[in-house]
């Protein structure tokens, strides 16, 4: 099964990419065909991800023979080749016109880029550290993206890094980066209870711990009562960060105070 996934992967890109050959350096640039080729090999390559993941699953448990291995690691190979090509064949155009070329790759620093994204987004497994981890990546590489690649970027995330009991809690699509993220924090990571973490803090002692990882645990604590109580607000978290940090030192049973812990 993976290698015949494999196999129309590869078939697929590389359709495309004589497609884009076919057509000419300058109808690569203007023709709105060409533009739905790009998304369509984007929407391909990334089907990689995921069976890349079931092959290591397999080999893993041992049920990819040496044979198939070498047939695996061969067309995962070329699929990474072609797709490059055509990434090369719509940003470059021929030589008469090398400026605009230019011109065009710095551009490309500001386009969505599939590549970089399945590098820097995880898949989604319902672990909150995972999510976690999906969120300051979304927020990193939208930062780094003009208005297009962020649409893009809301799409990849939408249709390809998402369990489907998340994509259940979301909508089928967002407006801008800003919003998605804010939804999938309130509908994916777990909330929690002030008070629990509350009565956390009081009960953490030093114990046998060094002074600094004492500080870190009690930092990591602040936060997580902070965002709690703040519930999303984020002037409610810079108003309620300090007076956190201002709780009685007697109180969390220690004998220094917390800023000099946790600062």
């Amino acid at each position: 099964m993976s290698i015949s996934e494999l196999q129309s992967i590869y078939n697929k890109l590389k359709d495309i990419k004589d497609y884009l050959v076919k057509v000419g350096p300058a109808r690569r640039q203007k023709s709105d065909t060409v533009q739905n080729k790009i998304i369509e090999a984007q929407v391909v390559y990334s089907r990689l991800e995921f069976t890349s993941s079931d092959i290591r699953k397999k080999i893993e448990n041992s049920e990819i023979s040496a044979d198939s291995l070498l047939t695996v690691n061969k067309l995962i190979n070329d699929i990474h080749t072609l797709y490059n090509k055509i990434l090369n064949l719509v940003i470059c155009k021929d030589d008469s016109d090398s400026k605009e070329s230019n011109k065009l790759s710095k551009m490309a620093s500001d386009n969505f880029d599939l590549k970089s994204a399945i590098a820097l987004l995880p898949v989604m497994t319902g672990q909150e550290h995972v999510t976690l981890q999906i969120i300051d990546s979304i927020q990193l590489y939208s930062s780094m993206l003009n208005e297009n690649g962020k649409k893009q970027l809301i799409e990849f995330v939408l249709k390809t890094r998402l369990t489907s009991s998340a994509k259940l809690r979301l909508k089928s699509s967002y407006s801008s980066v800003d919003v998605l993220i804010a939804d999938m924090r309130k509908y994916l990571v777990p909330k929690k209870s002030s008070v629990a973490i509350q009565s956390q803090m009081f009960n953490t002692k030093q114990g046998h711990r060094s002074i600094e990882k004492y500080g870190a645990e009690l930092e990591r604590l602040f936060v997580d009562l902070t965002i709690a109580q703040a519930d999303g607000n984020d002037e409610m978290y810079q108003v309620l960060l300090p007076l956190n940090e201002k709780l009685p030192s007697s109180d969390l049973q220690m004998d220094c105070p917390i800023l000099d812990l946790v600062r």
